[in-house]
């Protein structure tokens, strides 16, 4: 697992990063894990592709009330 350092004194940095670290692990754990059960113990090449593909739906196709129901990547 890549481990990364926010920036000493970086306060909205740091925030970014805790309120990441509080919400999607658990719809992570929410939609992936928990739906694709079966995957884990049958086929872990296919699970792992999983979660690249919850990424790319939730950062490219997802609207974002935060954003103005726009999507992170526009």
């Amino acid at each position: 697992m890549l481990h990364l350092w926010t920036c000493l004194k970086s306060l909205r940095m740091s925030a970014v990063c805790e309120r990441f670290k509080h919400t999607v692990p658990e719809s992570i754990q929410e939609q992936l894990v928990d739906f694709h059960k079966d995957l884990l113990f049958t086929n872990l090449e296919l699970f792992n592709e999983k979660p690249v593909d919850w990424l790319v739906k939730y950062n490219g196709v997802r609207p974002h009330k935060g954003l103005g129901l726009q999507t992170p990547v526009n």
